[in-house]
């Protein structure tokens, strides 16, 4: 598996019934965080140096429920904290920090959570169907719930204190059919 840095990601966990989850990458259309903050004026980008806090927040479709994910919720948040923040000694594999700090000879530091799975008001369904709602349904949202959940941790994330969370990613549940490629 290989991850690439951009300022959003959306990872999909698969699960099928006989498949143990995998992980796929997949393409936004309409507008990303980064397009609408870049409109409304900010032109900074996550440092390449340093400390960075990373937001990840796991998207929970009503109709595609994390609870169909063969290890269950809480077990895949675990899983998603190891594959973004886990030490390379205790993985088979780099983490996303683990490969950042060893790419960038020790000069950039990735830390983070993984937030409790967020739940929208659309579905997956329904966002298939109009992918111009992403930001106004799924990652806004999903913002405004950690922000809500941990205000006390909001300048953390904020390492510049514009308004905006400086490296955020968002996973979400959804059953994958291989035959549907």
């Amino acid at each position: 598996m290989k991850l690439f840095a951009v300022n959003l990601i959306i990872l999909v966990l698969t699960a099928t019934a006989n498949r143990s989850p995998s992980v796929l990458t997949t393409s936004l259309t309409g507008p990303s965080y980064h397009t609408i903050r870049t409109y409304e004026g900010y032109r900074t980008r996550m440092p390449s140096e340093g400390v960075v806090n990373m937001l990840v927040i796991p998207i929970n479709f009503s109709d595609a429920s994390c609870q169909l994910i063969l290890e269950g919720c809480q077990q895949t948040r675990q899983n998603i904290q190891q594959a973004f923040f886990g030490e390379k000694e205790d993985l088979r594999w780099h983490s996303v920090a683990s490969y950042y700090q060893e790419s960038s000879y020790g000069k950039l530091t990735i830390t983070g959570m993984v937030m409790d799975w967020f739940t929208p008001t659309i579905t997956a369904v329904a966002l298939s169907e109009n992918r111009q709602l992403l930001n106004s349904q799924v990652i806004q949202p999903g913002i405004d719930a950690f922000k809500l959940q941990y205000p006390q941790l909001v300048r953390q994330y904020d390492a510049d204190q514009d308004g905006y969370l400086d490296a955020v990613y968002f996973i979400y549940s959804l059953t994958y059919n291989p035959d549907d490629v």
